[in-house]
């Protein structure tokens, strides 16, 4: 496995998914800004919205896998 230069025992992310890879306090920072950009009073709102659309991605997604098998 390489590894990272200057670490020799940091093996480095594979190409592409470094910049994908989020901590817990990043994820946190993000929906704070996300929160008072928005509004608290929409925030509701937001998430059912998003939760939708992921449902939606989500069917499309196993469409596309089972077209592809047939």
């Amino acid at each position: 496995m390489p590894y990272a230069a200057g670490s020799p025992y940091r093996p480095m992310a594979p190409p592409g998914r470094a910049d994908l890879m989020f901590g817990l306090s990043e994820l946190a920072l993000i929906l704070l800004v996300v929160a008072v950009v928005v509004g608290i009073k929409k925030l509701p709102e937001l998430t059912r919205s998003a939760g939708k659309a992921a449902r939606i991605f989500k069917s499309e997604a196993k469409a596309l896998k089972e077209q592809d098998r047939a």
